[in-house]
């Protein structure tokens, strides 16, 4: 007989379960798998009585048992669809989980065990982590039946780990998620603030030594590495010209370094200091008027950059909406100028009328303009609705026009200027990493960091000519060639927001 009684409960389930799979076909509704396209939302069926509880049949597993409240409460709530906030999910089933994840009044914790939506509310179904609580990273969520969206209230993250009301204090300062995890990226107009320095720089070029002939160097291009961070400006627009694809124009640049060093005779007041015009006092032996022999010598450096782009861009989406990217290709155009002068200063020169303090200024300008085709992509992982975090790269090969004009002012020489071009290919690489809040509708933070590489460029302290010209050497053979073979690269962080129509 208890054999007997064993098989008849089991075959009374079997046959509610069966009715109720039968009045859901009845209706016309399925029960829910994968969605068919991303990010649809899949009518989720609902059960219209809960099955009676038999001699035997000890009920639903309390919730204790599964981490949940104390006093025992079951893992879902009334079985006529309602789903109110006891069961942790909306009151549709057909959203994913509102409501605080699914884990009802009181429950909390990193993943919540209670509730879930659709066949998942059914009797006796023991629930794992609700809709959005992460079963694996890089993964789809758990819960299909919000098309893997996410849910609405506990979609960002630091909600897993808060209790209801602290989650409640904190709710106005959570991303704006309406446009659900698969939100296909987009802004119409950004602005940033930048601040980069220069990691790479040219080569050494020694100026000054201390004492002829000694090596001795006392003022080089290292003197003068500008390496301190310089704010800047990014500017970006959309033009939107057909499905996933857009016009995007891009801006940056402002930043703008200045640096100076400044070497001194040693004992003071002693003309101990040689240039290198006269090889460091070694050619002429005790070197030139003007450049040696002096008290004090320094260096003057500025640079500057610009850039402008005109890109097209395709977006694609992958599957389940965690990942997405796109491809770019267009036109670049970066302006990078360089000024550094060389400054002398003697004892007074004896062999002129004026009787005047010598004094030398050499200034070498250089100026490079880069045009070219550029090519890239980008690859965002959308966190959790509202919350984006990619990386982009950008490669470009490019005609590097270059200019270098030397001019020369000495007690000797007056306005002495020389100017020659020259034309290779460049090029340049950049890659970035940006994350995105986005607040509302229309505005989104963005913030993030930036390398940027030249190659074959012209550097103002690697274009100085040693070769000392006529009016201070008689026969000397003073050609002004142009080095543009340059590396240089700067690294920096972004700092801004989006703006969406």
């Amino acid at each position: 007989m208890k054999l007997l009684n064993g098989w008849t409960k089991t075959l009374s389930v079997g046959l509610i379960a069966a009715s109720g799979a039968s009045q859901i076909q009845a209706q016309g509704l399925s029960v829910p798998g994968k969605p068919a396209t991303f990010g649809s939302r899949v009518q989720m069926a609902s059960f219209q009585e809960a099955p009676p509880m038999m001699e035997g049949n000890p009920g639903p597993t309390p919730m204790s048992s599964y981490g949940g409240s104390p006093d025992g409460s079951v893992a879902y709530g009334p079985m006529d669809g309602s789903c109110d906030s006891s069961g942790g999910c909306d009151g549709s089933c057909g959203g994913g989980c509102d409501g605080g994840c699914g884990a009802g009044p009181g429950r909390s914790g990193l993943f919540h065990f209670g509730r879930g939506c659709g066949p998942d509310c059914g009797p006796g179904a023991m629930m794992g982590p609700t809709c959005n609580d992460f079963a694996g990273l890089g993964k789809a969520p758990s819960c299909p039946h919000c098309g893997y969206a996410g849910c609405a209230r506990c979609g960002w993250g630091v909600g897993l780990l808060m209790s209801g009301k602290l989650r409640g204090l904190l709710g106005g300062l959570r991303p704006y998620s309406e446009g659900g995890l698969a939100a296909q990226r987009w802004f119409d107009v950004s602005a940033e603030a930048t601040a980069f320095q220069r990691t790479k720089g040219p080569g050494v070029f020694n100026f000054s030594s201390q004492g002829a002939g000694t090596n001795d160097f006392v003022l080089t291009s290292n003197n003068v590495d500008l390496d301190q961070l310089r704010a800047g400006l990014a500017l970006t627009g959309n033009i939107q010209v057909g499905p996933g694809r857009s016009v995007e124009v891009t801006y940056f640049g402002l930043n703008k370094w200045h640096q100076t060093a400044i070497a001194n005779s040693t004992p003071a007041a002693t003309p101990t200091l040689f240039s290198f015009m006269s090889e460091f006092g070694t050619d002429p032996v005790n070197g030139f008027d003007d450049p040696d022999r002096s008290f004090r010598h320094s260096l003057d450096y500025t640079s500057r950059i610009n850039s402008g782009e005109v890109n097209l861009r395709s977006r694609w989406v992958g599957d389940y909406g965690w990942f997405q990217g796109s491809w770019l290709a267009g036109l670049r155009y970066f302006d990078l100028g360089e000024t550094m002068t060389f400054s002398a200063r003697g004892e007074n020169n004896d062999t002129l009328a004026a009787n005047g303090p010598r004094f030398f200024d050499n200034s070498v300008r250089v100026s490079n303009d880069l045009v070219g085709f550029q090519a890239g992509g980008d690859l965002w992982l959308n966190v959790v609705p509202g919350v984006n975090v990619g990386v982009e790269s950008k490669g470009a090969i490019m005609g590097n026009h270059a200019e270098v004009e030397s001019v020369m002012n000495a007690n000797s020489i007056t306005n002495l200027r020389e100017r020659s071009s020259d034309g290779r290919t460049a090029y340049l690489a950049q890659i970035g990493v940006t994350g995105i809040y986005k607040l509302n509708y229309s505005w989104a933070f963005r913030g993030g960091y930036q390398y940027i590489y030249l190659d074959n460029v012209a550097l103002a302290p690697e274009n100085f000519n040693s070769t000392p010209p006529a009016l201070i050497q008689q026969n000397a053979n003073r050609n002004l060639q142009v080095n543009n073979d340059g590396e240089v690269a700067y690294s920096g962080f972004t700092l801004g927001a989006e703006f969406t129509w």
